[in-house]
């Protein structure tokens, strides 16, 4: 399994939003991290405000400026547009469809130079995920990583040389 890209320099919120928000309304912030959770806020990284299972963490706010954001981010659906802020607010519309796609881009695509495969289902998802890993693992690629409820896994075949990656998700689990 491929090793996840760590950023080495900060990112520029700008092009962590690009053609999400209007960039004329972006302030020129470089964050060095990102977190959904105000605990795991350090100074200048970005706090993500969503909702996720109907659970807004919008009430953290503060908590994440106390610990060092620079910058929020949050759907606009969760803040009213005269919320007040010692940092800027971004308000990015539908922000669930777009954090996965702004976190790739901070941590450098790296599901980009793998195969991915998701598998959803009733029944059968650990079974089916366990054979596939096999079955990637015997062939002449060489190696599989297995991620689901069931934990994770790394199969390798000895002797077998191969360039390919391959990951496998159980049910709905999102890196």
């Amino acid at each position: 399994m491929m090793a996840v890209k760590k950023s080495i320099s900060g990112h520029s919120i700008r092009s962590l939003l690009d053609g999400f928000v209007d960039s004329s309304t972006v302030p020129d912030i470089v964050v060095n991290g990102l977190s959904t959770d105000s605990r795991k806020i350090k100074p200048d990284y970005m706090f993500v405000v969503q909702t996720v299972y109907g659970q807004s963490n919008a009430a953290y706010i503060n908590d994440a400026v106390r610990n060092g954001a620079p910058v929020i981010i949050a759907d606009a659906d969760l803040l009213p547009d005269a919320f007040l802020c010692p940092v800027p607010v971004i308000l990015v519309k539908e922000l669930n469809k777009k954090a996965g796609e702004i976190a790739s881009r901070f941590y450098g695509n790296p599901s980009g130079d793998m195969s991915v495969i998701g598998i959803t289902g009733t029944n059968g998802k650990s079974t089916v995920s366990h054979l596939l890993a096999q079955a990637f693992s015997s062939s002449k690629r060489g190696k599989c990583g297995l991620i689901g409820t069931l934990g994770k896994a790394r199969h390798i075949v000895h002797g077998c040389r191969g360039s390919g990656n391959f990951t496998v998700t159980i049910g709905g689990n999102v890196l």
